[in-house]
């Protein structure tokens, strides 16, 4: 298998700085940008611990108001994934942050997507 050569100027720091500028163009700090793009880059969920974690703060109004801002503008949707204060996912996805990272990090996936991945497993469940 022969794959095509990166472009010369290609740098995983460059394309990061781009990508973070991008998302604080939208009102987020360096801070919260950086880490957006981090979990858009990867899965596109994270808890609030996370982001505690990411930003080296403890759990208080600021994380409180940056995943009160990202429900607000439709950029995350909480998923309450068990009992009431056990912790809650956010699942990223705003479309203008994918376009304007360059391409669709994978935040979102269609429907179409999820059912042709999961079809396998469902056949597998069937016939046992």
């Amino acid at each position: 298998m022969y794959l095509p050569l990166p472009p010369e100027n290609w740098n995983i720091d460059r394309l990061t700085e781009e990508r973070t500028a991008a998302v604080t163009a939208f009102g987020f700090t360096e801070r919260q940008a950086c880490f957006l793009v981090e979990v858009m880059t990867h899965s596109g969920v994270f808890v609030e611990r996370q982001y505690c974690a990411f930003a080296g703060i403890t759990h208080g109004q600021k994380p409180r108001d940056f995943l009160r801002r990202l429900v607000e503008r439709g950029y995350a949707r909480p998923i309450l994934t068990g009992a009431v204060h056990r912790g809650r996912l956010f699942h990223l996805q705003g479309r203008p942050h994918t376009r304007n990272t360059t391409k669709r990090l994978l935040t979102t996936r269609s429907c179409e997507n999820a059912r042709e991945r999961a079809a396998p497993f469902a056949a597998r469940e069937s016939c046992c």
